[in-house]
């Protein structure tokens, strides 16, 4: 891995440092974003669907992120030096090749990024974002004002 994604490592631990490692050490670290569910829908074996209610509030480790990565990584040279273009991999139909390539370098820089700011060496994925916690506060807000009509 070391070998294609080597001259990435570098940038990758130099933006964490410089924009991350601020943070501190987090009691939880929560994950939300294309890698990090792609990463634990993988790690659960999804072949055919992805499952978002099944990813979501997974925990997820930074071993798994770096053993996902060298994984990937050795699957792409696999088939580059065959001159075998991509494929879904890990029966995964639902992956897409753009995210397959950029997988390596995502799950190295999640790596990063979780044993920066956590310390403990694990983070939560979430399936959602900011706009559902946003909508559910704006709910939230319309039954506290509109109670009692």
């Amino acid at each position: 891995m070391q070998d294609s994604l080597g001259p990435y490592l570098e940038q990758i631990r130099s933006f964490v440092a410089k924009y991350v490692q601020h943070a501190g050490q987090a009691p939880q670290v929560i994950l939300v974003g294309g890698t990090a569910t792609t990463a634990v829908a993988l790690l659960k074996g999804m072949a055919s669907i992805y499952d978002g209610e099944a990813v979501h509030g997974s925990v997820i480790t930074v071993d798994d992120f770096l053993r996902l990565a060298s994984q990937f990584e050795r699957d792409q040279r696999s088939r580059e030096a065959k001159g075998e273009g991509w494929s879904p991999v890990l029966s995964a139909k639902w992956l897409t090749e753009k995210r397959w390539r950029s997988l390596p370098a995502g799950c190295m820089a999640l790596a990063e990024v979780v044993t920066c700011c956590g310390g403990i060496g694990t983070a939560t994925v979430s399936n959602r974002d900011l706009l559902d916690a946003v909508l559910m506060q704006q709910h939230e807000k319309f039954k506290k004002d509109y109670a009692g009509c």
